[in-house]
């Protein structure tokens, strides 16, 4: 759930138990994913430094002609290096994101969207915080 979202239901929550602290933060990545995206981000600035420089100093260095794909991007620098940002931001940005919202009382989870594989509706969270209350 994006930041907003956890604000509405934090503020639900608090009009339904007042006095309960209620704090949020973001859920750890696996090693994996952090890997993943951490190849994703070198990748996207490899591609826009290639696309800066290629032409005039790799390709030349390692004696070998650009590939057509490369050829037809570095004629369009500035939209080819806009394009490989944004893409490049996009994939990195939800790779690291891991998709919970997890609810924990009193060092109990109450609700995890990783195991149910779906958003709590409120009042599943506001049932499930009555029961670990009683």
């Amino acid at each position: 759930m994006h930041r907003n979202a956890f604000e509405q239901v934090k503020a639900q929550i608090e009009r339904a138990a007042p006095g309960l602290a209620i704090t949020g933060g973001e859920f750890p990545i696996t090693g994996v994913k952090r890997a993943i995206a951490t190849a994703a981000q070198a990748a996207q600035w490899t591609a826009i430094a290639l696309l800066v420089v290629g032409e005039s100093h790799v390709f030349p260095a390692f004696g070998i002609a650009p590939p057509l794909w490369f050829v037809q991007a570095a004629q369009n620098k500035l939209y080819s290096a806009a394009g490989a940002f944004f893409a490049g931001n996009l994939v990195v940005t939800n790779l690291r994101r891991s998709g919970a919202f997890e609810v924990y009382y009193d060092g109990r989870r109450i609700w995890s969207k990783l195991a149910s594989g779906r958003n709590p509706d409120v009042r599943e969270i506001l049932a499930a915080l009555a029961d670990a209350r009683a």
